[in-house]
């Protein structure tokens, strides 16, 4: 059969342009074609059939009526237990618990984000940091930044409660959307193993454990940039190629814009590997040429537009860049890489064994411990046999697979200090690098469940299965016992055989030999079994009550709108400063996102102990009185210090603080200068004129 061009074959034409054959619409056993060239269907993109389209009409409009309900997965209802005001603990929640380990998201940029809202959504807000740390902290601000940011278009529109769910619900819309098309690309348009991939991604304890980072963002951008690339390069339509150039800017400026490099740079790796491969593949000259000139047009407006919108960008965040690069934590913060693993390469096979109160404690908690199921091992070593029997080269799965063993090396073993720096894989250290690390997994398995049908081995032997079968369940054996051992013995016996059956079979069902009709089924429903317990990493919920209804949180508010523009100062437990923030009030206390040096520079009078405050941090205040005037300015860990100072310090004056919280009954010299305006769950006072 010889090639036909590419503009002239027909849906029904099978083509041979590729040594991968395809088994659907084919009516040629692959036993037939032993001595023969291999055909498949003809290339295609996105098939945007019934199935695809009702899946994804359903994506949007679950994501619109969640958010509409104000319905989102926040653990801010953590609040009625962390600072008790005497009504229900399970206020906003609807199913599930919140998660306290989860400080993060509902201490940090749940705060964050209130703050930037009461105000009114400005480039400088000192109760998040200093310089223009809204632009860093990925936050709503009134900022061009945010066109680029769709996770917050719902603050331009909707109330506060409901731009909130619309921000939280979006990364899952992105998800499974962006991750569903870009599979539907990578498995030639498989429906339900490209759905599947999108839900794996999504429910894997990584993703759900750091849901409130930037990472699932990362996910679904990435995922956006590789498909608007491959339409860029194959697609013949003009309507699509204006389409993915449109999108490739929007996302890639939301990518861009995060700059939280231990994420964005291994993905951005892998979604390079991940093209070439792809390209390769499907390479096909007529297809890639056509309208060529069309297509670089397309293409140069694309990397322009990010070039220029991003410049501009950069520019106005720079002095803020430059201050996050140059501080103790973590900007100067550089890595060789060979940690290793929080836990081990394959603790993900145990992981339905823990949660967030039971865990082993050599691994740190529940969110360090989580990544992604990983099936490396017999993927990489199926397609080596593969090629060893066939003489082919699956450039689909060897790319990526060549990506997963870079990262591996990183982590495990590290690259020496040259290499690090040039790769710029000194900025993503093992621990955080094992997510993206995961993520590349979990698409290498998806692309090798859809080449499985392509990839057949004839006249393997009884024997020779037999053995691959015992060496894969040895390999399961081997992960039980590194659990058992790194975790301290956490594992129970019963726990672990669970895990080996359940994983040894999975694996099986990845070997080549294997003729196993419902092997996918299998596959996927053991993967799906391993999910259920992550469905419920982060509660259901409706709202900002816990916070927005707090007596505390209220106090503030009525305090600042009868005097506003005053600054407050938090002499007390961490926790209240973080209330405090909510408000909108301009605060000493709770996390700087940037060191505020401006104000510091009052505090600590010629920066004698910058390094302690120069870093992202936590910050606690507390009363330290000695006549002279003089502070305290501590380091409590990596991202916290405290100061000790005089509530009536002239200093304070300085930096117009007037109102002072205290989470306790002060001593009456801490309040000689003031006089009590507010006493209920906390002790508020005003600083005398």
């Amino acid at each position: 059969m010889k090639k036909s061009k590419a503009s002239k074959v027909s849906a029904s034409t099978p083509v041979v342009n590729s040594p991968i054959l395809s088994a659907e619409n084919n009516s040629t056993k692959p036993s037939d074609l032993s001595n023969a060239e291999l055909v498949q269907e003809p290339f295609e993109l996105i098939r945007f059939d019934k199935k695809l389209n009702i899946f994804l009409g359903i994506c949007v409009l679950s994501f619109l009526i969640l958010s509409l309900l104000k319905i989102h997965g926040s653990s801010v209802a953590a609040w009625n237990d962390i600072i008790p005001e005497g009504s229900t603990s399970t206020k906003s929640i609807l199913a599930g618990t919140p998660k306290r380990i989860r400080m993060d998201e509902y201490a940090v940029l749940t705060p964050f984000t209130l703050s930037q809202t009461y105000k009114n959504f400005p480039e400088i807000n000192e109760a998040v940091g200093g310089q223009k740390a809204p632009l860093m902290s990925f936050v709503p601000v009134k900022h061009f930044i945010t066109y680029f940011r769709p996770n917050f278009w719902g603050y331009y529109f909707l109330s506060t409660e409901q731009a909130f769910a619309w921000a939280w619900n979006f990364k899952a819309l992105g998800i499974l959307i962006a991750v569903t098309l870009m599979l539907m690309l990578l498995t030639a348009n498989n429906f339900w193993l490209s759905i599947f991939g999108a839900f794996w991604l999504l429910y894997s304890s990584g993703t759900q454990w750091w849901y409130s980072t930037s990472l699932p963002d990362s996910i679904f951008t990435s995922a956006v940039l590789f498909t608007c690339t491959v339409y860029l390069i194959f697609s013949k339509n003009s309507i699509s190629l204006i389409i993915s150039t449109l999108c490739f800017i929007l996302f890639g400026i939301y990518y861009a814009s995060m700059l939280y490099p231990p994420y964005q740079l291994p993905l951005a790796y892998f979604i390079i590997f991940l093209l070439l491969g792809y390209v390769i593949h499907h390479y096909n000259k007529e297809i890639i040429f056509e309208k060529v000139f069309l297509k670089i047009g397309f293409g140069t407006i694309a990397l322009a537009g990010l070039g220029i919108i991003f410049y501009k960008f950069y520019s106005d965040a720079k002095p803020t860049v430059d201050a996050m690069i140059n501080t103790a934590y973590p900007g100067k913060r550089t890595d060789l890489g060979g940690a290793g693993f929080t836990a081990n390469m394959f603790s993900e096979y145990y992981h339905i064994f823990v949660n967030s109160d039971t865990f082993p404690q050599l691994w740190i908690n529940i969110c360090e411990l989580s990544h992604y199921l990983n099936f490396a091992p017999v993927i990489i070593g199926c397609t080596i046999w593969y090629y060893v029997a066939t003489k082919k080269i699956n450039y689909l799965i060897l790319l990526p697979s060549i990506f997963v063993v870079f990262l591996l090396i990183w982590i495990k073993v590290g690259f020496p200090e040259s290499i690090a720096k040039l790769s710029l894989m000194s900025m993503s250290p093992p621990k955080r690098t094992q997510i993206p690390f995961g993520i590349s997994n979990v698409i290498l398995a998806i692309i090798y469940l859809g080449q499985l049908k392509t990839m057949r081995l004839e006249n393997v032997s009884i024997s020779n299965k037999i053995v691959a079968i015992v060496i894969t369940i040895f390999f399961v054996g081997i992960t039980a016992a590194t659990n058992d051992s790194s975790s301290g013995n956490f594992f129970k016996t019963p726990q672990l055989v669970v895990g080996v059956v359940l994983f040894a079979t999975a694996n099986i069902m990845l070997l080549l030999p294997s003729t196993l009709k419902f092997r996918e089924v299998i596959f996927m429903g053991i993967i799906a079994i391993s999910l259920i317990p992550n469905m419920m990493a982060n509660p259901i919920a409706k709202g900002l009550a816990p916070i927005t209804e707090h007596n505390i949180h209220q106090q503030i508010k009525n305090i600042d709108k009868a005097d506003p523009g005053r600054r407050w100062l938090v002499m007390g437990g961490q926790f209240y400063g973080y209330m405090a923030q909510t408000t909108g009030v301009d605060v000493l206390g709770g996390v700087k996102y940037v060191p505020d040096f401006k104000t510091m520079k009052v505090i600590d009078g010629k920066y004698k102990r910058d390094t302690v405050y120069n870093r992202y941090a936590h910050t606690v205040y507390s009363s330290y009185i000695d006549g002279k005037d003089s502070t305290i300015v501590a380091l409590n860990f990596e991202d916290g210090y405290t100061i000790g100072l005089d509530g009536c310090s002239p200093r304070l004056k300085q930096l117009n603080v007037k109102y002072v919280l205290f989470d306790r009954q002060p001593q009456p010299v801490e309040v000689r200068c003031m006089k009590r305006i507010a006493d209920s769950t906390v002790q508020i006072y005003q600083i005398n004129d």
